[in-house]
């Protein structure tokens, strides 16, 4: 019986992947595995316990209205059975505010979580990405300690794996959505917050449409980078108000706490740092290296977000892309 002819065009389609995803092949697949099972390893010590999350969720998980994820960031698929809009994993943080606001109330103190995996989604001027990540999640911990944990945890993650060199960023989500609040900006503010996210400031100076008063305190926004002591004394100087006094205080204090277990390496502070994702509310970080354009650890406090979830608990957390790791990490 004669074979079906089968064309080259459609031979060499299956060999295609989606654009922003890739596959780890030998010996790439094994050091992520290790460089994973590191990183886990470290969490566990720090008492964190190991979380499967699935692939799929329903679309209010990450965008109800109140969740801070635009639907154009999220890759979506409809459920056969039912018709409802399932989402690709595109955070964690939402997985585990389920996970922990409808199966772990009854756990005691605070919840010491970590997960590993792949999320998938759309960025801003990145298209689709998917990021293979770990990280952990400290829930019910109220805090400056609880912010300093996670940060220290961080620290000793990097060096676990072998990087000794990096510089800690910084900021307060608190600071700038109060001074943004504050400016009322009205039309000019989803545009303002994206070209702040996006680091593009010489963009916002040249905008139309603001005032003298918020662009001068705008252009004073922008000063607020570099040395902690020096910008937490300018930030003092320049912004006044009992909530501002509040947050100078809270990043005083984590940066003492910082200096006392990581007096290594470079500490920044920058109080112009706007994230992509909404959620944050208190002290947040990232962390850098030399060699890598984007941050490798990301995180911050995000109170209130598990209210959203109808379980209202203090949490903190970071994630650490993997997948950047394999192209910092020296061949073991």
């Amino acid at each position: 019986m004669p074979q079906r002819q089968v064309s080259s065009k459609h031979a060499l389609s299956r060999h295609e992947i989606p654009f922003g995803v890739k596959d780890y092949i030998p010996p790439d697949s094994y050091r992520i595995k290790e460089i994973e099972n590191t990183v886990l390893n470290t969490f566990k010590k720090w008492g964190y316990s190991y979380v499967i999350t699935p692939l799929l969720e329903y679309l209010p998980v990450y965008n109800n209205g109140d969740i801070g994820f635009e639907d154009d960031e999220l890759v979506k698929v409809i459920e056969r059975e039912t018709g409802k809009t399932m989402v690709l994993r595109a955070d964690f943080t939402p997985q585990l505010a389920r996970i922990v606001s409808s199966k772990m109330r009854s756990a005691r103190g605070p919840l010491k979580l970590s997960y590993s995996g792949t999320v998938v989604k759309h960025h801003r001027n990145k298209g689709k990405k998917e990021i293979y990540q770990a990280g952990i999640e400290l829930m019910r911990a109220p805090g400056i300690n609880a912010d300093a944990e996670i940060i220290n945890i961080a620290v000793d993650v990097l060096k676990k794996i072998g990087i000794k060199d990096f510089v800690i960023s910084l900021s307060h989500a608190g600071f700038i959505n109060t001074l943004l609040a504050q400016l009322m900006l009205k039309d000019n503010t989803d545009d303002i917050i994206s070209l702040l996210i996006q680091k593009d400031y010489s963009s916002i100076e040249g905008m139309s449409g603001l005032s003298k008063e918020q662009r001068k305190t705008l252009e004073l926004l922008f000063e607020l980078y570099g040395e902690p002591d020096e910008v937490l004394s300018k930030a003092k100087k320049t912004f006044k108000g009992t909530k501002y006094n509040l947050f100078i205080n809270q990043l005083h204090r984590i940066v003492k706490k910082i200096r006392w277990f990581e007096a290594d390496n470079r500490l920044i502070l920058d109080l112009r740092e706007m994230h992509s994702v909404d959620y944050h509310t208190g002290i947040v970080f990232q962390i850098f290296i030399s060699g890598y354009g984007e941050e490798l650890v990301n995180g911050g406090r995000y109170d209130g977000f598990l209210k959203k979830y109808g379980y209202d608990v203090p949490a903190t957390g970071f994630g650490i892309n993997l997948s950047a790791l394999l192209g910092i990490l020296p061949e073991q």
